[in-house]
């Protein structure tokens, strides 16, 4: 499955008829898929469920107009560049290499408009978190850690319960609301 731009070349019906083939199965599955090292980490269920949103009246034209919409993006796009080059926030990116709806040599233009970006492009698709959700939560524990000052951080409470640390005298179980001595 290509980039949607290539049918996205203008507003005719049979440019929207074109693009149309993007929001069926397969062309669902290969959004999934694209790029990935091992398909069979990809739950199918997600392009199935994608589909069977489409599929509700009216919701494959508000696909299609996005997809139109997003040249008219460039101001949004150009004032984020803007942001990152005045202010330089500490930024993480974990972004796939493979992915063909928003290619990786587009996405490391970031580290032209702001250099000190952490920039990690995976061997992964678009729906990178499908099959590199443990890295990525690791690259994201990582970079807070280093980049968010302790004092800074929320404090977590004490996990509760039967069994768990903190659990106290009395408490009860949130199952089946027996209360336990």
């Amino acid at each position: 499955m290509g980039h949607p731009g290539p049918v996205l070349g203008g507003r005719s019906a049979a440019h929207r008829h074109a693009a149309r083939s993007y929001l069926d199965l397969d062309g669902l599955r290969g959004q999934y898929l694209s790029g990935v090292q091992d398909p069979s980490r990809i739950d199918p269920d997600n392009w199935v469920i994608d589909k069977a949103l489409i599929d509700r009246p009216g919701v494959d034209e508000i696909m299609l107009d996005l997809l139109y919409d997003i040249p008219n993006q460039v101001p949004v796009f150009n004032a984020m560049q803007q942001f990152l080059r005045e202010y330089r926030p500490p930024t993480l990116v974990a972004t796939g290499a493979n992915d063909e709806i928003f290619p990786e040599q587009a996405v490391r233009q970031i580290l032209t408009d702001h250099p000190g970006t952490e920039y990690h492009a995976l061997q992964t698709g678009h729906f990178a978190l499908e099959d590199k959700a443990a890295d990525i939560a690791a690259l994201m524990r990582d970079f807070l850690a280093r980049t968010v000052p302790r004092s800074s951080r929320p404090e977590r409470p004490a996990p509760r319960g039967p069994g768990r640390p903190g659990a106290t005298a009395g408490s009860h179980s949130v199952l089946t609301g027996e209360r336990r001595p």
